[in-house]
């Protein structure tokens, strides 16, 4: 279904009705950027909600998916005509999802298999030399396979929501943390030759973990905030 025809005719039934997008938000427990969200057709409304939107702008959910009023004698027709559309839809989307599931494997495998080769290379001082020369104490190489493997996560999962990858991502990223330290304390124990570096070799394996504890912190905050608009 287009977000914008779906857009439109909830803005002209709120309209006629007389009230605000914010009135229309009280009544079915919404805000009112949600639903200039879906005005503008950047969203379409979730499943969850279209039964009390649909009765607060007094038609229904066949009509909603039509974008119109439907006379009694053609609401069969239509009703039957949106259930082939959306069954079409749910199809077309499930190729979709499929194709991104294994570019997004294909990816995560390469994009990680070529993280831990640079975490492989030989430095002057060890492996904490990806650390202290190259990045000035900031380990860029743990933030990049945070990146990938959250990436990885998001393409094989069958979210596309903004809300719902943020979501995904706050749930995901301190076990992704941990695991990518995980791999940095096991290639460091082939580094322990010199015992000079074992303190900045000790503070890269952690670092990963600290950096999702960190973007765990700033979702929450995000997340909290989005609940209370």
């Amino acid at each position: 279904m287009k977000a914008n025809g779906i857009g439109e005719f909830i803005q002209q039934l709120r309209k006629e009705k007389g009230i605000t997008q914010k009135e229309l938000a009280d009544i079915i427990g919404m805000s009112d950027k949600t639903i200039s969200k879906w005005e503008s057709g950047n969203s379409l409304p979730d499943t969850s909600i279209l039964v009390s939107l649909c009765k607060a702008l007094d038609i229904s959910v066949n009509e909603l998916l039509s974008c119109e009023k439907i006379p009694p004698e053609d609401y069969s027709k239509k009703a039957e005509e949106n259930i082939m559309t959306l069954m079409k839809e749910n199809e077309e989307n499930k190729k979709e999802n499929k194709t991104t599931r294994i570019i997004g494997i294909v990816l995560g495998i390469v994009l990680f298999a070529a993280g831990i080769c640079l975490r492989l290379i030989n430095t002057d001082d060890g492996y904490a030399g990806l650390l202290t020369n190259t990045y000035d104490f900031i380990d860029m190489l743990s933030l990049v396979l945070i990146f990938i493997f959250e990436v990885g996560i998001i393409l094989i999962s069958d979210e596309r929501s903004k809300s719902g990858i943020m979501l995904l991502i706050n749930k995901t990223i301190i076990p992704v943390g941990a695991v990518i330290s995980l791999i940095s304390l096991v290639l460091m124990l082939n580094r322990l030759d010199d015992p000079s570096t074992f303190g900045p070799n000790i503070a890269v394996v952690v670092l990963a973990f600290l950096y999702s504890c960190i973007i765990k912190i700033v979702l929450e905050v995000l997340v909290t905030k989005k609940k209370h608009l």
